[in-house]
């Protein structure tokens, strides 16, 4: 409920970040702001860049400006509309100039399975993460989660093949879990070719033969998963638990136990606090958003590694794509995490 106690909650939040090893202080809740406004321009001005140079919608660019306006629009921060309109009109094209539908993928791998296609699965997660009230998405989303029915393998599980650069080409387990996500959030109830019920059972009973691995983001989902399918806070508190002994002493997530942390893990986290209720009043997010703030770059980006594709390998030479989405998952993780806009008044719910 909203009341005047809560608007004046909000003049401050919360804390500054000290050393690398012990965020301290206070973080104005303006710093956030600020923060906030300096990345969305960042992924608005790189997603148009992006689309009028490579005409590919991607799996990184277009989604995630999506996602991160959207939630932006939804929390009362000024977006570029225009922009937004645009990127959204060209990747639902009936005459799919984005590229976003390719022809059903040939099967590959040892295992002959078909890999899910990506694009599809990214915008459907971008649409249906922030629905914005006065835009109607459902046509589109439900073109968008077809071809992922058809992806799923006969024995329930989602996955891309082996070779793509980790975190956005994961695991079977974290695809599956993203794909789940993605039926989940769009409310998809049935189609003509399939029962989703059917799809999302067997996508279940996949993940709950198979031992959870130990990636970062695959913690973040199944959390997330839980969380979307009416589990509560408390019934949740061993997997949240769990996630904040991964915590580093700088405030951040790490990817993987032998990296830093970045903006793409401790993005990820603040969003997953954020849709549990967990807010700037808990340590665990104030010492994540003073490391947010602190390693965010003056034009609004975050700096970011790209991870090889096999243990002695190399990071790709292109890091656009991994600083893109890591950017975008800092900027969603503060605006989770932080109080929302209302009339430029920042209120706790």
């Amino acid at each position: 409920m909203r009341n005047h106690a809560a608007a004046v909650l909000c003049l401050f939040l919360y804390g500054m970040p000290g050393s690398a090893g012990e965020p301290q202080g206070k973080v104005a809740a303006p710093d956030i702001q600020d923060a906030v406004q300096r990345g969305l321009e960042f992924l608005t001005t790189e997603a148009i860049t992006w689309k009028e140079a490579r005409r590919c919608a991607s799996c990184h660019h277009a989604p995630m400006m999506i996602w991160s306006l959207s939630e932006a629009k939804k929390q009362g921060y000024a977006v570029d509309d225009k922009a937004l309109t645009e990127v959204i009109t060209w990747v639902l094209a009936k005459d799919d100039p984005g590229k976003v539908f390719p022809n059903p993928p040939p099967k590959v791998g040892a295992d002959n399975v078909k890999p899910v296609r990506q694009g599809p699965l990214t915008l459907a997660l971008a649409f249906a993460a922030t629905p914005v009230p006065e835009r109607d998405d459902r046509e589109g989303i439900a073109r968008l989660i077809d071809p992922l029915l058809d992806d799923q393998a006969e024995d329930g599980s989602w996955s891309l093949p082996a070779g793509g650069r980790p975190p956005l080409v994961d695991t079977k387990e974290t695809m599956t879990l993203w794909t789940l996500l993605a039926l989940k959030m769009a409310d998809v109830k049935q189609r003509s070719k399939d029962d989703h019920r059917g799809v999302w059972e067997k996508g279940l009973k996949w993940l709950a033969a198979n031992s959870p691995g130990d990636s970062h983001q695959a913690a973040v989902l199944h959390l997330l998963l839980e969380q979307k399918q009416g589990k509560k806070r408390e019934e949740l508190r061993p997997q949240v638990d769990a996630l904040l002994t991964r915590q580093n002493a700088d405030g951040g997530w790490s990817q993987t136990k032998d990296m830093p942390s970045d903006a793409y893990a401790t993005g990820q986290t603040l969003f997953a606090m954020g849709l549990l209720g967990m807010d700037a009043r808990e340590k665990s997010v104030q010492t994540a958003q003073a490391f947010l703030l602190k390693t965010q770059q003056k034009e609004g980006s975050w700096p970011m590694v790209s991870r090889p594709t096999a243990k002695e390998g190399k990071g790709a030479k292109d890091t656009g794509p991994i600083t893109y989405v890591g950017s975008a998952w800092g900027t969603i993780g503060l605006m989770r995490s932080a109080p929302r806009l209302i009339g430029g008044a920042k209120v706790i719910e």
